[in-house]
């Protein structure tokens, strides 16, 4: 059995594939089709911009899966389906057609507590 993941899907920009929240299905439908089992997806949120800003509220969706990639093959499997989505490399916190973040992997905190804990003031996190 595959290691329980949450991901968290965003976008606030239109993409090829048309507004936000059709470029994040087609994500999703990227993930299912390359090692990722997907087992729930919920419903769909308009969030505002954090921190604050002029750009355009996000649509928002959170996926609950399985999957045997680890967490580094994960993440370099969800720049991909960015940049194939029309993702361009932009200023932190900036507009996006696309944004995938692994929220959970399993019960597993990386890279570290402390890490996440300086995050938000880091202008650059690798």
């Amino acid at each position: 059995m595959g290691h329980l993941i949450l991901i968290g899907l965003g976008a606030n920009l239109p993409s090829e594939i048309g507004v936000p929240q059709a470029t994040i299905k087609e994500a999703v439908s990227c993930l299912s089709g390359q090692g990722v089992s997907i087992q729930a997806v919920s419903a769909v949120y308009q969030t505002a911009p954090v921190p604050v800003s002029e750009q355009p509220d996000f649509i928002n969706i959170a996926v609950r899966a399985e999957t045997d990639l680890s967490p580094v093959a994960l993440l370099d499997l969800f720049q991909t389906i960015e940049t194939q989505l029309g993702r361009k490399p932009a200023e932190r916190w900036s507009a996006r057609t696309l944004d995938i973040d692994l929220l959970a992997y399993a019960d597993q905190v990386l890279p570290d507590l402390s890490a996440w804990k300086n995050i938000v003031s880091d202008t650059d996190p690798a």
